[in-house]
């Protein structure tokens, strides 16, 4: 769906905020059930008193989470950004948290105008319930250095309609790796992959292959199978929604992911108490 013109005489905000996605059915507004969006724009449209269609930069699925996401919208609207930052720490539940509230150029839209977009997948070696729901705990042993080695596939510009859900490819599923790597922290390993579009559970079933790959299931190469043949057939599982975050969106002037706070700051004011 293609944004909405913004009407004669609105602004253009963004909102930079992260959420813990346990609870939501993911981003997207669905007939029945909680979504991100659904709380954000109904928070908005209480502040700014007026129906919204709120854009977003990631279109996670349920129980996804973002660490510093972005979305945007017109408002024909008095309100300072710094007003509606404030209203929505205010009003928004705990499981949602504001980062930032800033103005844009006319025709800015969250999800058209990223460039790119990083994704980190979280898996724990061994089993943890104290982290079960923030992140995929497997009982298998993994070779590390193995999985690493899988990682040289995911390089340059690839056809990655292997890794897609059968029923949402579309019609290319090019797309360009910018960034890939598995860092090992303590008992935990963190799969991060940047590219300029992501197909849906596409990061999810590169993890979920190259943990099968780790652990023997699956033999090493899987991933270059994958994107030479297309074939989902030769992928892994999907991994678990729990691990997956959204961690930064790149547009041409900015990335999300910095310092937090109102960013039209007041000559003199202290950075620090916005974040209070």
């Amino acid at each position: 769906m293609l944004p909405q013109a913004p009407q004669p005489g609105s602004r253009t905000f963004s909102i930079e905020l992260a959420y813990e996605g346990s609870g939501f059915l993911g981003w997207q507004i669905q007939a029945m059930g909680r979504t991100v969006q659904g709380e954000l724009r109904a928070a908005c449209e209480r502040i700014l008193a007026q129906p919204l269609n709120v854009s977003g930069a990631g279109r996670t699925d349920t129980g996804v989470h973002a660490r510093a996401s972005l979305c945007s919208f017109p408002a024909l609207s008095a309100r300072r950004a710094d007003e509606l930052w404030r209203g929505l720490r205010r009003i928004l539940p705990p499981d949602i948290h504001v980062r930032r509230v800033d103005e844009r150029a006319a025709g800015f839209n969250a999800r058209f105008s990223a460039r790119a977009r990083e994704y980190g997948y979280r898996l724990v070696r061994g089993l943890d319930p104290f982290r079960r729901r923030l992140a995929w705990c497997s009982s298998y042993h993994l070779d590390v250095e193995t999985m690493r080695a899988e990682l040289a596939a995911l390089s340059g510009r690839r056809d990655c309609r292997g890794f897609c859900v059968t029923s949402s490819l579309p019609p290319q599923a090019w797309c360009d790796f910018q960034l890939v790597e598995l860092e090992e922290r303590g008992d935990e390993l963190l799969l991060r992959v940047r590219c300029d579009r992501f197909l849906h559970s596409m990061v999810r079933s590169l993890a979920g292959t190259l943990h099968d790959v780790g652990r023997g299931r699956l033999e090493p190469g899987a991933l270059e199978r994958v994107l030479r043949t297309g074939e989902r057939a030769q992928c892994g599982v999907v991994a678990p929604p729990q691990g997956l975050y959204l961690e930064r969106v790149v547009y041409e002037e900015f990335s999300t992911g910095g310092p937090e706070g109102w960013s039209r700051l007041e000559d003199g004011e202290n950075p620090q108490r916005l974040t209070e």
